[in-house]
C-alpha cells in the first residue's frame, strides 16, 4: 500500500478545516463591523432658569406631546417646604415666562403665558406664588366663562388675538374687540385693556383682572 496516501489524505483535511475556520472568523468580524441602527430618542427638553431677587430659583421645562400640546414642569429649588415639581399638563405652546411681584410683598411669583396655535390665538396664564420664599403655591385664575363673553362683561367682544405683558410692573392683557358679524381676521370695535392684581385668598392667591382702558 502506498504510505503516501493517508499523508495527503491528512493535508487534505487540515486545508479544508482552516479555511472553514478563516470563513468563520471574517463572518465573526463582518457581523461586528454591521452598522448598529441608531436608537430613536425623545426630543431634548427645552429648559429655563428663572433666579429670584432672594436667590429662589424656578426651573420650567417644557416638553412637546405627540397631539402638539406641551406639559411643563416647574421645579421650585431653595423653597423649605415645596420640593415637589408642579406641573402644567396639556397646554397650548409657550409663549412667553417671567417673573413679577404683582402684590408688592417683596416676594416675586412666576407667570407662565401659552398661547395656542389657529386663527384664534388664544392666551392663557398660568401662575406660582412664592409664600415668603417658604412654598410655593399655584395661583388660581378664573376660566373666562360665557358670564364673561356676555354684554357688560369683562371679555365681551373677545375672541383671542390677545397679548400678555408687563407694563411697569403690572400684568396687562390687551386685545381687540369683536362686534356683532366681524370676521376673525377684522375686528371694529377698538382694543380693551386689562389690568390685573394678586389678592390673597381663603386657601390660595387669586388674580383678577379690571378694565384698564378701551379705545
Amino acid at each position: 500500500m502506498n504510505r503516501s496516501i493517508p499523508k495527503l489524505f491528512a493535508i487534505l483535511i487540515a486545508i479544508i478545516l482552516f479555511q472553514f475556520s478563516c470563513k468563520q472568523e471574517e463572518k465573526k468580524s463582518t457581523e461586528k463591523n454591521e452598522p448598529v441602527t441608531p436608537v430613536e430618542t425623545s426630543p431634548s427638553v427645552e429648559s429655563r432658569v428663572f433666579t429670584t431677587q432672594s436667590g429662589r430659583v424656578f426651573e420650567l421645562n417644557e416638553d412637546s406631546n405627540e397631539d402638539g400640546m406641551y406639559d411643563f414642569h416647574l421645579v421650585p429649588k431653595g423653597f423649605e417646604f415645596s420640593k415637589d415639581t408642579l406641573i402644567i399638563a396639556e397646554a397650548d405652546p409657550l409663549n412667553r415666562a417671567f417673573l413679577a411681584d404683582l402684590d408688592e410683598n417683596g416676594f416675586e411669583e412666576i407667570y407662565v403665558i401659552t398661547t395656542s396655535v389657529g386663527s384664534g390665538s388664544y392666551a392663557n396664564i398660568y401662575g406660582y406664588s412664592s409664600n415668603a420664599d417658604k412654598s410655593v403655591s399655584p395661583i388660581y385664575i378664573a376660566p373666562i366663562d360665557e358670564n364673561d363673553l356676555s354684554p357688560g362683561g369683562l371679555f365681551e367682544g373677545y375672541m383671542g388675538h390677545d397679548s400678555i405683558y408687563l407694563d411697569e410692573g403690572v400684568l396687562m392683557r390687551k386685545f381687540p374687540i369683536y362686534l356683532e358679524g366681524d370676521p376673525n381676521c377684522c375686528p371694529t370695535g377698538g382694543y380693551k385693556q386689562l389690568a390685573y392684581k394678586l389678592h390673597p385668598g381663603e386657601a390660595n392667591w387669586i388674580l383678577k383682572g379690571e378694565v384698564h382702558s378701551k379705545n
